[in-house]
């Protein structure tokens, strides 16, 4: 008789224990922490947050664990997230504004830096764009924005991309810049440490496509946007933390740059001068104010107005609740 009441009240403490589990489920307070993050290029920005905010238990205090996911190209990045296999991708304002023309759901969380670490590197001989007519100049993509941003810097000077080149359309960077270093470009648009490593085999910057974006359309471009997708937003309070340990782990860079070159360096596996020379290019933004939602919104118009897209962003697809 003994035996089956404590049998009887484990089992009423064990009932107790899965209701009030269910009841914590139910209201989202007990939400799956996991944010899974797509990176396209391990040495530009995302890949500075994510190794330094990792490494110094930032993502940890937001009781977060963020998972590092690489890709080699943006267009798959995106893929990813819109079919629910990562939660947060890299992406550019002009591949998002293609996607959302094309009738996807996109949303903004922040964006991540300014496209200074974007740039037009030529060959030696080259700095005077003219002498390009006719050359071989890489791009990743013609739909990118730092291939239209480019050209309008360029058409303003005498050059267009379409019609005065061989334009070689590579989506991995790292061919372009294997392209570029043997010779089988004389001009490209390169990213980050595949920039870095263009300039350490004697490219020549013409322009970032941050300045070339103030000098088209008189606002800054920047160079990576993060993009959410809705079954993260879902976990609205998980996305919240996410977005806000980014910023703060931008901030935390800000004020120890050096030891955050060392961290990324580590990560990437380079050296630290040669990943010093990309963060100092990187433009940390990490944020999503109203200032930086117009800036994306005129470029957007542009570039509708241009015929790059059908439909430019409006103030529905960002998402600054975070903030």
């Amino acid at each position: 008789m003994k035996n089956s009441w404590i049998v009887l009240i484990i089992l009423v403490v064990v009932a107790i224990v899965t209701v009030l589990a269910l009841i914590l489920m139910s209201d989202g307070s007990r939400d799956d922490e996991t944010v899974a993050l797509g990176v396209m290029a391990k040495t530009g920005p995302l890949g500075l947050l994510y190794s330094y905010g990792e490494e110094k238990g930032i993502f940890e205090r937001y009781g977060l664990n963020v998972t590092y996911n690489g890709f080699n190209e943006p267009y798959t990045c995106m893929i990813a997230m819109l079919t629910g296999k990562i939660d947060a991708a890299s992406s550019s304002s002009g591949i998002a504004a293609s996607a959302y023309s094309d009738g996807e759901n996109i949303t903004i969380g922040m964006a991540v830096n300014y496209a200074s670490d974007l740039m037009l590197i030529v060959k030696p001989g080259y700095t005077d764009v003219q002498n390009l007519k006719g050359k071989r100049v890489g791009v990743m993509g013609t739909n990118s924005d730092s291939y239209r941003i480019a050209n309008s810097y360029l058409r303003g000077r005498g050059l267009d991309l379409e019609t005065d080149v061989e334009l070689m359309e590579i989506r991995n960077p790292a061919n372009i810049l294997t392209g570029f270093k043997t010779d089988q470009l004389e001009a490209a648009v390169l990213m980050a440490g595949f920039a870095v490593e263009a300039i350490n085999s004697g490219g020549i910057v013409v322009t970032t496509i941050a300045d070339a974006g103030k000098d088209v359309f008189d606002h800054p471009a920047y160079g990576v946007i993060l993009l959410l997708g809705d079954h993260f937003l879902e976990r609205k309070n998980v996305a919240d933390k996410f977005l806000r340990a980014l910023r703060e782990t931008a901030g935390e860079i800000g004020e120890n740059s050096e030891e955050a070159v060392e961290i990324h360096a580590a990560f990437v596996g380079e050296t630290p001068e040669k990943m010093r020379a990309v963060y100092e290019n990187i433009g940390l933004v990490c944020d999503l104010d109203r200032e930086i939602q117009e800036d994306i919104i005129v470029y957007t118009n542009y570039g509708t107005a241009q015929g790059y897209f059908e439909k430019a962003f409006g103030e529905d697809e960002f998402y600054d609740d975070w903030r």
